[in-house]
């Protein structure tokens, strides 16, 4: 199954001293509405679709950000054969400035066995907020697990989640995690 990104929000200084903002951005503002979109950089965060390692290009679609003609699902990053760790999984590089750092992922309609965040610099403070229960209204045991060793933030989504444009959110408490680094979303797995 896919994880269908509906927004990215970043923590951003606009100048040295300047007090911080959130930058909220939407699959329509990254992919521009146009499959030929390979990158999106607003000069806090720079965005790659990879296929594998390979860069590729977003999807068109305006509510979810995903990477077109790949895996199960145009609107989402998924991993296309449900083999995990085999090399065609679709990601999301995110390269931050060193004045901005990830604050919020959100999605709908999403279930994943495995999502990993890769490259940040500590512990980002991860929680759970938002729509996270199935449609018959079973509210999953939703953790993340950070690994220190790999800077690897790991988490599932059990269940079909946030029906009817209902959101649910990865919050981060510690922005400076991910300031001035490389992220990777990565999403693998065997349903």
């Amino acid at each position: 199954m896919p994880v269908k990104i509906a927004s990215i929000v970043v923590l951003a200084a606009v100048s040295a001293g300047a007090s911080a903002q959130i930058v909220t951005l939407t699959p329509d503002q990254i992919n521009g509405l146009d499959t030929n979109t390979a990158s999106f950089n607003n000069g806090d965060v720079e965005m790659i679709p990879l296929v594998g390692n390979t860069p590729s290009t977003f999807n068109a679609g305006g509510a979810r950000l995903g990477i077109d003609g790949q895996g199960t699902n145009n609107n989402a990053f998924n991993d296309p054969d449900t083999i995990a760790n085999n090399g065609n999984e679709e990601k999301l590089q995110m390269t931050f400035a060193e004045t901005a750092g990830l604050t919020q992922i959100s999605w709908d309609f999403s279930r994943a066995e495995l999502i990993e965040i890769t490259g940040f610099s500590a512990d980002p403070g991860a929680s759970f907020s938002g729509r996270n229960f199935d449609p018959n209204g079973v509210f999953p045991d939703l953790s993340a697990t950070y690994d220190s060793m790999t800077g690897t933030l790991a988490f599932a989504l059990p269940f079909n989640i946030g029906f009817g444009g209902d959101l649910g959110f990865l919050d981060l408490a510690n922005a400076s995690a991910s300031a001035g680094v490389s992220l990777t979303l990565m999403v693998t797995d065997t349903y």
